[in-house]
This record gives structure tokens, sequence and C-alpha cells, in this order.
């Protein structure tokens, strides 16, 4: 059927993007430009929160940081249970408008979080990340050209700026909100997941409304 044709095709598309992507983040980053986590360590104080806080206030609530830690592992998920949901119940243009935002704002971090590399904010302030930050030697090896093989199943994430676990969250929330049983779970679950974002992602805050705009920008311009 059209419903199963497309669902699967767009399944098989972000499969291909996260190939792409991935690969053209650890080349991306070899351009050396230098490292920006003190410009973005800057904008702490105009937004009144404080980094160290904020950390030291989840991590030493321990089912606040296992329950944020578990959303932040969600998004993947997700994706793929709007896709499925999107596409069974025939809501093929919300589907593709999903598909595309993915799409496109993949590759927006990709070239900012080379021209702005960063190794993130607990490695910056230099406090315990819990694996939050296991990402740091594959930047390092990449930015400085030392990383010579890419394993594909052992690749991570290698932008800081801009969020793109804030894209996708945002992205989910319109998603999901045709959806009249998963509109509200899919707001709280995201909203939640962008608040984990600075702790299980060692982004700085600066990175979340980053995001936020990548995400509008990719929105308006669809719609």
């Amino acid at each position: 059927s059209t419903r199963l044709c497309e669902t699967l095709l767009c399944v098989a598309e972000l499969m291909a993007l996260e190939i792409f992507a991935t690969i053209f983040n650890y080349l991306a980053i070899r351009l050396g430009f230098p490292m920006a986590d003190a410009d973005f360590a800057r904008w702490r104080p105009v937004f009144g929160l404080d980094w160290l806080s904020y950390d030291a206030f989840i991590m030493s609530r321990p089912w606040l940081a296992i329950s944020l830690y578990l959303l932040y592992l969600s998004s993947a998920p997700q994706i793929l249970i709007a896709v499925l949901v999107l596409g069974f119940t025939g809501r093929l243009a919300t589907l593709l408008e999903l598909v595309m935002i993915l799409s496109v704002t993949s590759i927006v971090p990709v070239i900012v979080g080379a021209l702005l590399p960063g190794l993130g904010a607990h490695h910056f302030y230099g406090v315990p990340d819990h694996g939050a930050a296991r990402f740091v030697p594959a930047i390092v090896g990449s930015h400085d050209g030392t990383l010579k093989l890419l394993e594909m199943d052992k690749v991570e994430g290698l932008v800081v700026f801009p969020s793109y676990h804030t894209v996708i969250s945002l992205a989910l929330i319109a998603a999901f909100w045709p959806l009249k049983y998963l509109r509200y779970p899919g707001l709280f679950v995201n909203v939640a997941l962008i608040a984990s974002v600075p702790v299980w992602g060692s982004h700085y805050f600066i990175d979340i409304p980053a995001g936020l705009a990548v995400w509008l920008v990719a929105h308006l311009l669809w719609r």
C-alpha cells in the first residue's frame, strides 16, 4: 500500500542520512578551526544560569539524573515511533515534514560544528562527565588528524554547538502534535529531554537556543 511504501522509504532515508551525516561530521571537523569552548561559556551570565550549579543539582539527585539520562537516549526510538505512527495512520504530509527537517537540520550543525568546534562543558570546566563526554577523544582525534580509521559501530556525535538533540526534540514535538494520544506525552518527554541536554550532552546553555534557531528556520522555510 501507499502508506507502507512511504513509511519504509522514510525509514530508509533516515538510515542513509545517519551514515552520510556521520561521515561528513568526522571529515568536516578535520578543517581544524580553533576550539570555541571559551566563547560558548561566556554566554552563561547572559542567560542568568550557572552550568556548574545546574549539573551539580541534577547529579546530586540520582533519580533525576537517571530519568534524564534515559530521556536523552530516547531520540532515536522516538523518531522510529513517529515515523511508523505517522506513516501507518496516513499522515504523510507530517511524516514528510519530519523527515525533511531532520535531514536538512542534520547538515547545518555539522557545518557550524566544524567552524566552531568544542569539547563540551564537562571538559571545559574540568568536572566528572559520568560518561556524557565520551565523544571528546573522537573530536580531538578528528580535529588534529590522528584518527585515521572510522569504525561505524563506534562513532560519536562531534557537534557541541548547536545542539542537534534540541533540534530533534522540537521536530518530534511538531510531529506528535497532530496525534491525539501522543501529543502531550511527546511534549512532556521532549521538553524534559531538552532539559537533559546540558548534563547528558555536555552542552553549554547557548547550544539549546542555537538548536531552537536551526529548527525554527527550517520549520518556517518548509511551511
